[in-house]
Order: structure tokens, then sequence, then C-alpha cells
């Protein structure tokens, strides 16, 4: 999750994710829930597999959710100011299920 909060006139931001957090009655991570925003997941997620729970949420897809989110970021906004709907590349992302994103997202 990417957050932001104001203190002292700054814009603080914080990168959390709590997929791999154990529970507090259970030795480990458990990993198995599909959770996130889908333009930003990791390609092996969002497959018919990774859907249904049968691909094992792993470190790197963390990491591979921070460079989709970092590509959304940089195609929608020119010198700071959001572009017009119509120039922003990856908006029908937000309009697919998760496997039609994901197959978008691969031949991006």
């Amino acid at each position: 999750n990417l957050m932001w909060y104001w203190k002292d006139g700054k814009r603080i931001g914080v990168l959390n994710g709590y997929d791999l957090s154990p529970l507090a009655d259970e030795p480990g991570p458990r990993g198995n829930e599909r959770t996130g925003t889908v333009p930003f997941m990791a390609l092996d997620l969002l497959t018919e597999e990774g859907q249904r729970g049968e691909v094992e949420y792993l470190y790197r897809h963390d990491l591979e959710s921070f460079m989709w989110c970092f590509a959304w970021i940089s195609m929608r906004y020119e010198n700071g100011v959001l572009l017009p709907t119509g120039l922003r590349p990856f908006d029908e992302w937000a309009r697919l299920d998760a496997v039609a994103c994901g197959d978008k997202k691969n031949r991006f």
C-alpha cells in the first residue's frame, strides 16, 4: 500500500504491506489471499492460477507491484500535472478484471 500524510507542513510517504505478515495466533505468514489493486499487482498473480490462490505470494511480487505503480504514475502526469483522460495509456487497466489486466500488462 502506498499512503501519505501531512506532518509539520511536509508530506510523508509510507509504503507498507501486510500480505506476508503472520497472524497473532499462527506461526508464520499465510500469504494465500489474493488482495491488491489489480493494475498494480504482479503478473504472476493476474493469471487464472494466481487468482485461485495457486501461486505462492513472494516478496518479489511486492517489488514488481512497486514497479507497476511507478509506471502508472509516470504515464499519468507530465510536469506534475495530470494528463487528460485520452492521454493516459493505462486507464484501461483499472476497468479490466484481473486476468484481462494481466494480459494487457504482459503485452506492455
